[in-house]
C-alpha cells in the first residue's frame, strides 16, 4: 500500500512539473514579439515618433488582455494539478482539466497574433514585409527549423 501512495504521489508531482513546464514554454512561445524585440522593431523598421506612440498605446491595451489570459492559464494549470492528484488516473475530469488547459493556451496563443497584426496595422508596407518576415522566422525557429 505504501509503495502504491508513493507512486501516486511521484505520479501527481510529475504531471504538476508537466504542466508548470508547458506553460513556461508557451509563455514563452505566446509573445510573438517579445519585450527585448520592440528596440528591434523601432530599431530595423524605422518607425516614426506617431508610429513609436501610437504603438506604445497598443501594447499597454494588450498588456491588460494577456495579463488575464496568463493568470487564466496559470490556475487552469493548478486546477489540473489538483485534478490528477484527486483521481490518481487518467479519467474524464483529468481530461477535461486538460481541455481546460488546451483552450487556455489556444486563447493566449489567439490574442498574441491578433495584437501582431494589430501592431501590423500601424505601419508602412515595406515595414509591415520586415515584420513579417521577422515573425515567420521567429516561429521557424521555435519549432527547430
Amino acid at each position: 500500500m505504501r509503495r502504491i501512495s508513493i507512486l501516486l504521489l511521484l505520479v501527481a508531482l510529475v504531471a504538476a512539473l508537466s504542466s508548470y513546464l508547458t506553460n513556461r514554454m508557451m509563455n514563452r512561445e505566446c509573445t510573438m514579439i517579445p519585450e527585448h524585440n520592440y528596440e528591434w522593431l523601432n530599431k530595423q523598421l524605422e518607425l516614426s515618433e506617431t508610429q513609436k506612440a501610437t504603438l506604445v498605446r497598443v501594447e499597454h491595451s494588450f498588456e491588460n488582455r494577456e495579463n488575464a489570459l496568463r493568470a487564466e492559464l496559470d490556475e487552469a494549470n493548478r486546477q489540473l494539478a489538483r485534478t490528477i492528484a484527486e483521481e490518481n488516473a487518467y479519467t474524464p475530469k483529468v481530461a477535461a482539466a486538460v481541455e481546460h488547459v488546451h483552450m487556455c493556451m489556444g486563447e493566449l496563443q489567439k490574442a498574441s497574433i491578433a495584437h501582431l497584426f494589430e501592431l501590423r496595422g500601424q505601419l508602412d508596407e515595406a515595414q509591415q514585409e520586415k515584420l513579417m518576415r521577422y515573425v515567420e522566422q521567429a516561429l521557424g525557429a521555435s519549432n527547430g527549423e
